[in-house]
């Protein structure tokens, strides 16, 4: 997790609709600052990266999604505003996504004869 007024790095990532891919990242920065050092408000995050390769359609969805790989998992960021051009993309980030972590999967009948998930 980054804490505010730091950066981080990396050399691959991905921007993502659902399940589609609008943009294939290759070198970024992210850094994480208050527009004010003495604001109260929110921190603002933005990413710097290069383009490998998008999609004009897809880029233009939303929600879209910014995940990186980390050493202990990836980091999901939604994607508040972007901007693709020929050296690169830039977007600003809201805050980091935190997924529910669940220990295990209970699959029960539902008593009609049918099975239900049950994912708690």
């Amino acid at each position: 997790m980054l804490a505010h007024g730091l950066t981080a790095a990396g050399t691959t990532g991905v921007i993502r609709w659902g399940y589609h891919v609008a943009a294939e990242l290759g070198a970024w920065r992210l850094t994480v600052a208050h527009a004010e050092p003495t604001a109260r408000s929110a921190p603002e995050r933005m990413i710097t990266a290069t383009v490998i390769r998008w999609n004009l359609w897809t880029a233009r969805q939303s929600p879209l999604v910014l995940e990186v790989p980390r050493p202990k998992g990836p980091w999901r960021f939604p994607i508040l505003a972007l901007e693709i051009g020929d050296r690169g993309c830039v977007a600003r980030l809201g805050p980091i996504i935190r997924e529910a972590r669940r220990r295990g999967v209970e699959i029960r009948a539902a008593g009609n004869g049918q099975s239900r998930f049950d994912g708690r």
